[in-house]
């Protein structure tokens, strides 16, 4: 069973913690259109919808490597470069 300090393990909690921030500015974003900040709805043109469903996927992305990580599931050993 691989430990926590491979590679592997750590890429996966590098990930789930990129898509978790990029969830939380997300939040931030549909809150600042939800008040009508003048900026962002020329950011966000189109659907409101399709932001939330944005910050959903992250969100469940994030859990799903989070998951990945503490049934410590290794990923596939060719995805990362030779250290020589």
């Amino acid at each position: 069973m691989p430990q926590s300090s491979q590679p592997e393990n750590k890429l996966l909690l590098q990930g789930a913690a990129l898509w978790l921030l990029l969830a939380l500015i997300l939040a931030w974003c549909l809150v600042g259109l939800n008040f009508g900040l003048p900026l962002l709805p020329a950011v966000f043109a189109g659907k409101f919808t399709r932001l939330v469903q944005a910050h959903l996927d992250l969100l469940l992305m994030s859990a799903l490597l989070f998951g990945f990580h503490a049934a410590k599931i290794p990923l596939p050993p060719k995805s990362f470069p030779i250290q020589r």
